[in-house]
C-alpha cells in the first residue's frame, strides 16, 4: 500500500509554492534556505517535498543540519529502515561518512544514496532519501566535485504506515523465496559442470 501511495505521489501533480498543509507538517519537513527546484506533493494524507541542495559529496554539513532540525522538533532517528525491518540505515554503518553511502547503477548513471527514517511521539514517519548522481563513464567514484544532492522528504502519517510485523513477514517470505531460487540455480549449475 505504502509503495502505491509513494508512486502515486511522484506521478501526480505538484506545486512549487509552500502549500497550505498543516503547520505541524510544514515545520517538520527539513528544506534548507538555499534549496533549489523545490516541489511539494500531497496524496491521500501523505506529504512530500523534493529539492536540489548544493552540497559537496558526502553531504556532511547537510546531514548534520538535518539531524539538528529533526532533534529540535522532537523526532527520533530510527536505527532500522521502517520499510525493511532489519536493514540498517547509512548513518549506523561503521567508518567515515563517505563510505557510509550506499551506491548502485541506474542505467548509465552511478547513484550514491542515503536513506534515513525519523519517528515522532505519535508514530508518524519522516523519510529522507538523498542522492548524488553522475554518468557511469567517470573513472572515479563520488567526490567533492559532485555538488547537486537530490533530496526527497516524505511524511507518512501513522495511519498510512505499514504494519511492521507484516513487513517483516513479507521480508522473510521474500528471503526464503530468493534462497530457494539460489539453491535451484546452484543445483542446475552443478549438474551442468559435473562433479
Amino acid at each position: 500500500m505504502i509503495m502505491v501511495v509513494l508512486f502515486a505521489i511522484i506521478v501526480c501533480g505538484c506545486q512549487d509554492k509552500i502549500p497550505t498543509w498543516p503547520e505541524k507538517i510544514i515545520s517538520n519537513l527539513y528544506v534548507p534556505k538555499d534549496a533549489k527546484k523545490i516541489k511539494y506533493y500531497a496524496l491521500q494524507g501523505s506529504y512530500q517535498v523534493s529539492y536540489i541542495n548544493i552540497e559537496p559529496f558526502p553531504g556532511g554539513n547537510y546531514i548534520d543540519s538535518l539531524v539538528r532540525h529533526m532533534q529540535s522538533h522532537g523526532w527520533k532517528r530510527l536505527e532500522e529502515d521502517f520499510l525493511n525491518p532489519g536493514l540498517k540505515p547509512a548513518w549506523t554503518r561503521a567508518g567515515n561518512i563517505s563510505i557510509k553511502w550506499g551506491s548502485y547503477l541506474d542505467g548509465d548513471q552511478d547513484v550514491a544514496q542515503w536513506i534515513e527514517d525519523w519517528e515522532d511521539s505519535e508514530n508518524n514517519i519522516l523519510r529522507y532519501d538523498l542522492k548524488y548522481v553522475h554518468p557511469t563513464n567517470r573513472k572515479f567514484g563520488f567526490s567533492e566535485k559532485d555538488k547537486n544532492m537530490k533530496a526527497v522528504v516524505i511524511y507518512v502519517p501513522k495511519d498510512l504506515r505499514p504494519d511492521p510485523e507484516e513487513l517483516e513477514k513479507q521480508g522473510k517470505e521474500l528471503k526464503q523465496k530468493m534462497d530457494e531460487e539460489s539453491a535451484k540455480e546452484r543445483r542446475r549449475w552443478l549438474r551442468q559442470t559435473g562433479p
